[in-house]
């Protein structure tokens, strides 16, 4: 409390400096007033003084939520299955839906809650609600889904990864990645996209074996790479070129998948367009050299490593040299280092397209 009242003496005392600056006919206002600022100083002081802390979640506040929420559902079901033609009469069973959905994130802050929330069905109900035909009720549910898998909350306790071990048991990627092909247009859809690979990246953070499981029964790799794709540089676009390197860096057996999507082709092209103009953030220099990771950890693989000739890919990085790029050079020398190494072909063209002079010139 002595700190509140700290920050609100500190707010009224620059208000009296910048006053002091004030003109002859300001200062006469100022003294004027200086009584009424120390009443409101006193009814400020008040306010902050009786202002309630919130009161952390509990088992009780728990249950009531989850009873909450499965009962919106059901009538939700209900009425829908009532008045299938007719919206409008279902319409205010989904905004208690909504609403029992958004009440839970005050679970995110207490993960010894966790083992609790799955032996009332909570995350049984959250993974339904991933099917559910209004995609502002999925969007609600991914955001929180996102907030309750973050890593340092769920390690805070060991009870915690009992959520992450149900959600995986429900199949919860499954129905994540499936929910991405309807979210495709409006600004909402665009941060649902993000939610969801937030998710994602939670759940191989806290436990990397799922990684795999994740990008053999999905088709989030098909999803990543068609982003990156794009070439429109974005918010999205940048995560997946992130999270794409980060599940390569944990299973490098996922480059063979990956390489058949034509990465290789795909980001010579993104490349290209980078070459083209200057890099003018952060974020850009970034986002390339999560591309550059990915390109190295491709290139490990024989099959892989032989199209480096026939895409262009070569002739690019030594161009990227060439030019003396310096945001370009690090991250081409080291992929030139893996598309070399091991292959006499890839050698041989190097020095035939002035490679060498390109490194030492």
């Amino acid at each position: 409390m002595e700190r509140k009242r700290r920050f609100a003496e500190i707010a009224l005392d620059d208000e009296f400096t910048e006053r002091q600056h004030a003109d002859g006919s300001e200062q006469n206002k100022l003294a004027r007033t200086l009584e009424e600022d120390d009443e409101m100083m006193d009814e400020i002081l008040k306010i902050v003084d009786s202002a309630a802390e919130v009161a952390p979640i509990d088992t009780g506040r728990l249950t009531t939520l989850v009873a909450t929420l499965e009962k919106a559902i059901l009538k939700n079901q209900q009425m829908r299955v009532k008045y299938a033609d007719e919206p409008r009469r279902f319409m205010e069973s989904e905004q208690a839906v909504d609403e029992a959905v958004k009440s839970m994130h005050e679970l995110a802050a207490a993960p010894y809650l966790y083992s609790k929330f799955v032996r009332l069905n909570g995350a049984r109900l959250f993974v339904t609600l991933l099917a559910h035909e209004n995609t502002d009720i999925v969007l609600d549910v991914i955001t929180l889904l996102n907030e309750l898998t973050d890593p340092s909350s769920v390690m805070e306790d060991e009870n915690a990864l009992e959520l992450i071990e149900t959600l995986m048991d429900l199949n919860v990627f499954h129905l994540l990645i499936q929910n991405l092909a309807r979210l495709t247009g409006s600004e909402e859809d665009v941060r649902g996209i993000y939610q969801t690979l937030g998710v994602l990246e939670n759940i191989t953070e806290i436990e990397p074996e799922y990684c795999l499981r994740l990008c053999n029964s999905t088709k989030i790799l098909r999803f990543l790479v068609s982003n990156i794709q794009k070439n429109a540089f974005n918010e999205n676009n940048f995560y997946c070129a992130e999270l794409l390197a980060m599940f390569l860096n944990i299973q490098n057996s996922l480059s063979e998948s990956v390489g058949k999507l034509n990465i290789v082709t795909i980001l010579v092209e993104v490349f290209k367009g980078f070459l083209r103009k200057p890099i003018d953030s952060k974020e850009q220099l970034e986002y390339c050299e999560n591309l550059f990771d990915i390109l190295a950890v491709c290139f490990n693989l024989k099959e892989i490593k032989s199209s480096v000739i026939e895409t262009g890919c070569l002739l690019m990085l030594i161009r990227m040299i060439h030019k003396k790029r310096l945001q370009f050079r690090s991250g081409a020398l080291r992929v030139l280092n893996h598309c070399l190494s091991d292959n006499a072909e890839n050698c041989r063209e190097f020095i035939r397209q002035k490679g060498l002079k390109a490194i030492f010139s």
